[in-house]
């Protein structure tokens, strides 16, 4: 009887991205760090990629179509399952030698040199995969890469984060970032990545030969940007803003205030013109200037009343005008608005302040 193929049910198709993509999130997170440790021996026989699909099968069976080459896919979407990646290539790699060397055939033609993978090294430790910098005008990233890819495959895997058209780009190895000597430039897309003798820590320099074509520098380049710049009397005639908006609907500072019935001002005996020192905290630091006015302000609860003092020296915080209201007129940073119980009124004179580096 002529063997008849196993028909499985699929009807519902592939299986969505985002189950395979939980499922592996799970199944890493609990992963021993290394090599694939098997749990049976059909799994030890076969490998992790057809235990991983036979999970997955069991879970969501019947019903959803499962392989292999997209489990692969999805683990190649993190970067930090690089490594694990790696494993999984070495050991289908790994498998396929030894199906060829049963026929009798020979290995992968396309593997780079035994002295491009480092022949220095005995081949029991030989690296399959190595770590690298790469940059480009606006990225910088750490990549782990397969020496048995392709210039032409490391191309387009450089397109997907660095912006720049497989077409377009020039791939230089440079012994760090620091290193303007370019040790090789990576320009035959039919090479393996390891024929150039690419290390560890080393940089892969990705310069775009068409800039015209992409957005390279473009999006790091603000020179060419216009600044917008608004004064303050034309932002507060526009009608289409924050402040604007308060206004109309009379939100925050521009709220009507309770109609209270005004507080009599506690009598005050401080003339204009007298001269006066501030209160102040710091020991043998005196704050003295001349009184410009007494009485109630705008600003603050619009209660009690305000002492405006000019300083003899510019250690204030206006020039007499708080929010738009002017009180009286002073050099800037030499007027400051104080409680007059914090001021003293007396025969003061000016003291000129020493700014020493001893006490800056």
């Amino acid at each position: 009887m002529p063997h008849q193929p196993r028909q499985r049910d699929c009807t519902l198709g592939k299986l969505p991205v985002h189950k395979q993509l939980a499922f592996l999130e799970q199944y890493y997170a609990s992963r021993p760090q290394g090599p694939f440790q098997p749990p049976t021996l059909k799994s030890k026989k076969r490998g992790e990629i057809f235990y991983l699909r036979a999970q997955l099968r069991a879970k969501y069976y019947p019903g959803w179509r499962i392989d292999n080459n997209a489990i692969r896919e999805i683990m190649a979407t993190k970067v930090e399952w690089t490594e694990w990646l790696s494993d999984v290539r070495e050991e289908k790699d790994r498998k396929l030698d030894v199906i060829r060397a049963k026929k009798g055939k020979t290995a992968k033609v396309d593997s780079p040199p035994a002295e491009a993978l480092g022949a220095s090294e005995p081949s029991g430790s030989r690296a399959a995969a190595v770590t690298v910098w790469v940059t480009s005008l606006d990225t910088r990233s750490e990549r782990k890469f397969d020496l048995h890819l392709t210039i032409e495959q490391l191309k387009n895997k450089f397109e997907l984060f660095t912006g720049i058209p497989a077409q377009n780009q020039q791939i230089t190895l440079h012994n760090s970032e620091n290193d303007a000597e370019v040790v090789a430039t990576l320009d035959d897309d039919s090479k393996a990545l390891g024929f150039y003798g690419v290390r560890n820590w080393q940089m892969l320099k990705v310069t775009d030969l068409n800039p015209s074509v992409s957005f390279t520098g473009q999006l790091t380049d603000v020179t060419q940007v216009d600044k917008f710049e608004l004064s303050e009397d034309a932002y507060a005639q526009r009608q289409d803003t924050v402040m604007a908006y308060k206004q109309r609907n009379k939100i925050g500072r521009f709220a009507d205030k309770d109609a209270a019935p005004s507080k009599p001002l506690p009598p005050v005996d401080i003339a204009v013109g007298s001269r006066c020192e501030v209160e102040t905290t710091v020991e043998a630091f005196h704050k003295r200037g001349t009184v410009r006015f007494v009485g109630p302000t705008k600003f603050g609860s619009g209660d009690g009343t305000w002492v405006g003092i000019e300083y003899d020296e510019p250690i204030g915080k206006n020039d007499g005008s708080v929010q738009g209201e002017r009180y009286f007129t002073c050099k800037p940073n030499f007027g400051v608005f104080v409680r007059p119980d914090r001021v003293k009124v007396g025969d003061f004179p000016v003291e000129e302040i020493d700014f020493s580096d001893e006490e800056m």
